[in-house]
């Protein structure tokens, strides 16, 4: 039998202990705050001009296995945001999912350098991993600061219906391609 846990209650973060894990793996459904992830996104250099936030809890859902070395966490965060549009510079609310497959080992000595060549490998020492740093580090890596809507069939903003191709008022008059560039060069 599995061991589900969900909660409505918003949290912090999430944090699991290892030896507590049952043999047949934890399923774990979370609600998680904003408030972190947004003051770690308000503090980036460029967050004026390109001003991200998640509107809604972050949902977590996690498949936890205890395997001899540590643990293992496969699953989803979902959340909403709101992130301006590189299109027509609007904030636009979007949903962020971010797959989450990771390996967690215990590291006996905290002294000592974590191995440098286990790449995809989260080191940890205690009894405890903390998934709300990781958590937010996914979400935030997730994100693209030249996001903007998918195009409709006719090629045009889904939010703001611009057609950056049709709207001259949109496009710097006197640009050029780069062949334009090269034939003005000399260049065949």
């Amino acid at each position: 039998m599995k061991l589900s846990i969900s909660h409505v209650k918003l949290k912090p973060m999430i944090k699991i202990r290892v030896a507590t894990l049952p043999e047949t793996g934890l399923d774990l459904d979370e609600k998680l705050a904003t408030e972190s992830v947004n003051e770690r996104l308000s503090a980036a250099p460029d967050s004026a001009s390109n001003k991200i936030e998640f509107i809604d809890p972050i949902s977590v859902h996690l498949h936890l296995e205890k395997v001899p070395y540590g643990m293992t966490a496969e699953g989803e965060i979902q959340a909403n945001c709101t992130q301006i549009c590189s299109r027509c510079a609007e904030a636009v609310p979007h949903p962020v999912n971010c797959p989450i497959n990771h390996l967690f080992k215990h590291h006996n000595d905290p002294e000592r350098a974590m191995p440098e060549d286990d790449i995809g490998v989260n080191y940890y020492t205690g009894e405890h991993v903390e998934f709300g740093p990781l958590l937010e580090d996914l979400l935030i890596l997730d994100l693209s600061p030249y996001w903007h809507p998918a195009d409709d069939a006719l090629g045009k903003c889904s939010h703001c219906k611009l057609n950056l191709k049709e709207n001259k008022k949109l496009i710097k008059v006197g640009t050029q391609g780069l062949g334009d560039a090269l034939k003005k060069a000399g260049v065949k």
